[in-house]
């Protein structure tokens, strides 16, 4: 399949709970990053519910959403999910590790928290 052109820089939320939830609405707001999928295994967790209204593809197995942008060579995950396997599953999809998780997304987390107190 062919590599997909969308605008903005493509992003993968895994983990859609307070983090994540706060993470999309951050990114939802910058005309730069697109997200193009987010997965929890929670269903119901708060930042789906936000993509689905978004028209946001939502996933509730992670492996499925990294496989799913696979077609986006230049994709960020982010992981907020505290699993850190999911390293090494979006290297064997991109390649390389193209995972942004533990300190970084915490600080994403705290930059997004206090942009909404």
């Amino acid at each position: 399949m062919a590599t997909q052109r969308i605008q903005g820089h493509p992003v993968l939320i895994i983990g859609a709970g307070r983090g994540g939830h706060a993470l999309l609405e951050m990114f939802i707001e910058d005309n730069l990053v697109q997200v193009i999928a987010i997965t929890d295994t929670n269903p119901k967790a708060a930042g789906l519910v936000l993509a689905k209204k978004q028209g946001i593809p939502v996933f509730t197995d992670t492996a499925e959403a990294i496989r799913a942008c696979k077609d986006y060579p230049e994709c960020i995950v982010y992981n907020l999910s505290h699993d850190e396997t999911v390293a090494g599953e979006v290297s064997r999809v991109f390649g390389d590790k193209r995972v942004a998780s533990g300190p970084e997304v915490k600080l994403f987390w705290q930059m997004s928290f206090l942009q909404n107190s």
